[in-house]
């Protein structure tokens, strides 16, 4: 598979790799975990925000992950749309409702599509 093919959400932006195991940063930023904890022992910063970071303060990106295994499994199309769907949800909901969280706003629209 040509890396054109993949969804850009899908590409760690440290390594240019499908994540297989997306993380995100106190910045909002996903990484492929591998990728973030080199970048974090050679830099100790957060590559979006460049503020201080250390491993402790990333967590599994769970929705990411779910989407890029469905896209996987399952063909481009059908996770691309739900990928669509989950940032246009998110985007509502951070906007219109006391979720102040695109994070928690878009897993939770991704279990609701």
């Amino acid at each position: 598979m040509q890396l054109s093919q993949v969804p850009p959400a899908f590409l760690c932006p440290i390594s240019m790799q499908v994540m297989t195991q997306p993380v995100v940063a106190p910045s909002g930023g996903s990484f492929n975990r591998p990728a973030l904890m080199d970048w974090i022992r050679q830099h100790h910063t957060d590559p979006v925000s460049g503020a201080p970071l250390r491993s402790d303060q990333v967590f599994p990106n769970l929705a990411m992950r779910d989407l890029i295994h469905e896209w996987a499994s399952n063909g481009c199309d059908v996770a691309h749309r739900r990928l669509h769907v989950w940032v246009r949800q998110a985007a509502d909901s951070a906007s219109s409702s006391r979720c102040h969280s695109p994070l928690k706003a878009g897993r939770e629209a991704l279990h609701t599509a």
